[in-house]
């Protein structure tokens, strides 16, 4: 097995390139970002990633996330699609498969449907969680909060800005 700081120089071999250049093409919101994670996984081989962070990376080099956030596998793989009916679904989805989720379950939580709107990451990692068997004392609200007006903020009605 390879060490999470071996795989990210593996991509940058395979690909051809630069830390900025890849960091560009996952569109990562610094491009000094994947030369940061390097330096901190020289320096901590168990520094944390950031889940979204580790989706972008694994998508933008076309490698499977479960070798690439785990070493599980290889490079070629099943990768997490977005999802445009529930966006927020497919964060969970990559999360869950990071900390291990089976595949069945997450292939449960992908077929769900029928929602009106997308309910946010919280509802789809409780419904993965669950589905898992999983103990978890997350509180997923019987009832949403309004969406964001055009300002940004949630449930804000009649407030213009000027």
């Amino acid at each position: 097995m390879t060490t999470r700081l071996e795989r990210f120089e593996l991509v940058k071999k395979w690909t051809g390139w630069s830390g900025r250049e890849w960091a560009r093409k996952a569109q990562l919101k610094e491009e000094n970002h994947v030369n940061l994670i390097i330096q901190r996984l020289r320096e901590n081989p168990e520094a944390t990633i950031d889940a979204a962070t580790l989706v972008a990376l694994a998508d933008a080099a076309d490698v499977s996330l479960d070798w690439f956030a785990r070493g599980i596998g290889s490079p070629q793989g099943h990768r997490i699609e977005p999802d445009a009916e529930f966006p927020s679904r497919s964060l969970a989805l990559a999360a869950a498969r990071l900390i291990g989720i089976d595949r069945g379950v997450l292939d449960e939580v992908k077929k769900m449907a029928g929602l009106k709107t997308d309910p946010g990451a919280h509802f789809w990692l409780h419904q993965i969680l669950a589905r898992a068997g999983v103990p978890t004392d997350i509180d997923v609200p019987s009832s949403l909060p309004p969406p964001p007006t055009a300002e940004g903020r949630a449930g804000k009605k009649g407030r213009q800005k000027r």
